[in-house]
């Protein structure tokens, strides 16, 4: 499905679900503006097809409404029958099975893809964007300009119970990336949950250049009470990194990459010891009600927090008075005090 014009408002339903076990693409593109209050589904169909893609390019972008490519894992009887025999012989199921069976559930059913390209995309507090699936799918976000995001954006891998043998079936967690010179999250709630494994959230901002004074006004902002979640029901947790030349972390806000067992990554403003290829910010800030957590919540290690800012630029700042928490053992952590 493909619609172009100066404008393009939804505020019904445009739909592209399953033909032949795949779902549609709908790409929308607009000179001006790209506006929905209704609902954008590429979703797999109830015959157990996968998701689809849905692409939006327009300079302006406004979602108060739902745009979605997911997919419901679905068991079929012969497996559901094999489980419960397995369950009903021992007691429980073997974890090895469950994870060959879980994996194989999961593999067919997953989340499809949404690529938005923008110079300014904003999504109110009613607005959602889904790719859940038996593994989550991809969002892609890139604004020339700004992100201004609330609402919802969920890359989950969404688990589906068998009854009889209360098992629950999932994989892994999917991909969310936003890219833009600005970006806000306004109590916005960011999720890649997994069942296997937590998937990844990467907010990138604008990249510092040359010896520039310390910045007065961030880039990257998460307001009070956004969360973003990154954790395994079964496995371990996943990715979290937040990049750009200031990053202020408000009071309440959550950044969790938990897991069963271990706890995955969080990177602020850089990488481990200021190494590795992210781009290492000039100042970050973390405040007193701000939390992380790195767990691990069952079995295993707790994982890795990386708060930092350049060490050799002139007016590197990081100033970290939130809640770290990685139970587990092995932690590491890493930051740079001023």
């Amino acid at each position: 499905m493909l619609c172009k014009g100066g404008v393009v408002n939804n505020e019904g339903h445009l739909e592209a679900t399953g033909m032949n076990k795949v779902a549609g693409k709908i790409v929308l593109e607009a000179s001006d503006s790209v506006n929905n209050s209704g609902t954008i589904s590429a979703d797999a169909d109830t015959e157990g097809s996968s998701a689809g893609e849905i692409s939006i390019q327009a300079p302006n972008v406004t979602n108060q409404g739902e745009i979605s490519a997911s997919a419901e894992p679905k068991i079929e009887q012969q497996a559901e029958q094999q489980v419960n025999i397995l369950a009903a012989s021992v007691g429980k199921l073997p974890s090895n099975s469950l994870q060959t069976h879980s994996n194989e559930t999961a593999a067919k059913h997953p989340g499809g893809a949404i690529k938005i390209n923008a110079q300014q995309l904003t999504q109110t507090e009613s607005g959602r964007i889904s790719v859940q699936g038996g593994n989550g799918g991809n969002i892609g976000i890139v604004a020339a300009e700004s992100v201004d995001l609330a609402g919802e954006v969920n890359a989950d891998s969404t688990a589906t119970s068998l009854v009889s043998s209360q098992i629950a079936f999932g994989g892994k967690g999917g991909h969310i990336e936003i890219a833009s010179p600005k970006t806000i999250l306004q109590a916005a709630r960011l999720t890649a949950v997994g069942d296997t494994q937590g998937g990844s959230v990467t907010v990138s901002g604008k990249l510092p250049h040359g010896p520039l004074p310390r910045p007065e006004q961030p880039d990257v902002v998460l307001l009070p009470n956004t969360q973003v979640r990154v954790n395994s029901r079964r496995g371990t947790g996943g990715e979290i990194t937040v990049t750009g030349t200031y990053l202020q972390i408000q009071d309440h806000a959550l950044l969790d990459t938990s897991g069963a067992l271990g706890g995955g990554q969080v990177a602020l403003g850089g990488g481990w010891q200021g190494g590795g290829d992210l781009a290492q910010a000039i100042r970050v800030d973390f405040a007193a009600g701000a939390s992380i957590y790195a767990n691990a919540t069952e079995l295993g290690n707790g994982g890795t927090v990386v708060l930092w800012s350049d060490l050799h630029h002139m007016a590197g700042l990081t100033s970290a008075q939130g809640s770290i928490l990685a139970t587990g053992g092995g932690i590491r952590w890493s930051w740079r005090a001023n």
